[in-house]
């Protein structure tokens, strides 16, 4: 079975890009792969799984801003080792630089921050920002396959980034249809 690498910040069930990782992770392992997941937090009922290999990085002061340079240096260091070992190898486009498949949730180049309050916070929102569009560039121009959740993303990846629309594939966020239900009347 070949193994594979999964790199972004949460593995959990909340919602969202989180629940999103966590599908994929959970999809790979249940097909009886190795599945290695460079992350700041994983389920504890994904972590258990025999197949799974949870390879935890540090978030300083709870920080995604600051935890990002530790996903990708040891995204980047079991990228090299799942790769050589014929594994596959992906990415959440913002954490890490991985030549494979990126992953995409979000194009922070198509949009501008706007923050109130007090000017440090909007100076810190700004860098981040930067930071974040910098990372984003960089990154994605390295991926040889580019998965993008929705369409609008699609466009703005290949709008903003330059990226060509042949390494740009649209793959929706699916729902559980056992917790996401339509309510009966009495409910």
């Amino acid at each position: 079975m070949t193994p594979y690498l999964l790199v972004s910040g949460d593995f959990v069930t909340t919602g969202g890009m989180d629940r999103a990782n966590y599908a994929i992770a959970s999809y790979l392992a249940r097909r009886g792969h190795t599945v290695h997941l460079v992350a700041h937090r994983a389920d504890a009922f994904l972590a258990a799984r025999p197949e799974v290999r949870v390879h935890n990085v540090p978030k300083p002061a709870g920080s995604y801003f600051l935890g990002g340079p530790f996903l990708d240096h040891w995204g980047r260091y079991w990228a090299r080792r799942i790769s050589r070992a014929g594994g596959r190898v992906v990415v959440n486009a913002g954490n890490c630089a991985g030549k494979d498949v990126s992953w995409v949730h979000y194009v922070h180049s198509a949009y501008e921050p706007r923050v109130a309050g007090p000017w440090h916070r909007r100076v810190r929102r700004e860098l981040m920002h930067r930071v974040f569009v910098r990372n984003e560039r960089r990154y994605l121009r390295r991926a040889r396959f580019v998965i993008a959740n929705s369409r609008r993303t699609r466009d703005d990846l290949v709008a903003q980034l330059n990226l060509s629309p042949d390494r740009v594939a649209v793959v929706y966020y699916g729902s559980d249809p056992e917790r996401f239900r339509p309510s009966t009347p009495d409910e």
